[in-house]
């Protein structure tokens, strides 16, 4: 019989994610698609508030003015 790094055998440790998950609220039947539309807002925020990275720029830069390359 083996153990894991954990001192178990065929145990899994939860992960953060699951730990959180389980801490939170399930929403209802009726208020389930609220909930992932808000869900969706979050990381579609989180999303729009990263910097655009410099590489993309010149990229768009380029492509805007019509020039091929600059390499």
């Amino acid at each position: 019989m083996s153990n894991d790094a954990h001192g178990s055998s065929n145990r899994k440790m939860p992960t953060a994610l699951k730990q959180q998950r389980r801490h939170q609220p399930r929403p209802q039947e009726g208020a389930r698609t609220d909930w992932i539309g808000q869900e969706l807002r979050k990381v579609y925020d989180e999303a729009v508030r990263e910097p655009i990275p410099d590489r993309l720029k010149a990229l768009l830069d380029r492509l805007q003015t019509g020039k091929e390359s600059e390499s």
